[in-house]
């Protein structure tokens, strides 16, 4: 599994529990004592990376931080209460796995708010495709970054992909309890333009990573 803003370690931890490798990518100290305290529960396959990913290598990013929570942390200043945090670099997959010979990659999961669509397009598609793939899309955080929900989900199928779109209705407040809306098959249209959520992208033989994502509630 790779997990591409990792925050507390909420997605990886069923994984490792299971026995799985796992690649974090968590840029922000803050989250760090939580991903540590989920490695020592969890054993040596899990590896922690302070970088941010992107399309391409990027030095020296802006990354900004909110009061009002620190799931909203992010290289895309699209909150109000945004501030700039600290300097950090970027990488993009298709380097990160060519220095490991390329293993073959399961489960990608992404949520950088706002910059999942960038990750995705850092993937090397020929050295092999994840067989599941669950990104994050919020059209009010990324159409000022050129892109929207259709955008990504449509990358996706182009690449071979069934997509589910998990939508959420609109958020309220960042860091509080949100409200599920309903599973549509892509292409679809959403419910309501400022409607958030997570595509599931899945390529035929997902079989084990379905069961873990069930398990997380992430698919139904």
């Amino acid at each position: 599994m790779i997990d591409v803003g990792g925050h507390h370690g909420e997605s990886f931890e069923t994984f490792a529990e299971d026995g799985w490798r796992v690649d974090c990518f968590e840029p922000n100290p803050v989250n760090y004592p939580a991903i540590r305290a989920r490695i020592a529960e969890n054993g040596t396959k899990i590896t922690r990376h302070p970088y941010a990913v992107s399309d391409t290598p990027k030095q020296g990013l802006t990354f900004y931080l909110s009061d009002q929570s620190t799931v909203i942390s992010s290289l895309n200043a699209f909150h109000d209460t945004h501030r700039e945090g600290f300097k950090v670099d970027a990488i993009a997959l298709r380097d990160h796995l060519a220095a490991q010979g390329n293993p073959k990659v399961d489960f990608v999961k992404i949520d950088t708010e706002g910059f999942d669509f960038f990750v995705l397009q850092g993937i090397d598609w020929e050295a092999g495709a994840p067989e599941v793939i669950v990104c994050e899309f919020e059209d009010t955080q990324t159409e000022g970054l050129g892109y929207t929900y259709k955008d990504m989900a449509q990358y996706l199928v182009d690449r071979g992909y069934e997509v589910i779109a998990s939508e959420w209705h609109p958020i309220v407040a960042y860091g509080q309890s949100h409200e599920w809306n309903r599973y549509t098959r892509f292409p679809s249209d959403l419910a309501t333009p400022k409607a958030w959520g997570n595509l599931v992208a899945m390529q035929p033989g997902t079989g084990a990573v379905k069961a873990e994502l069930s398990k997380i509630g992430a698919i139904g």
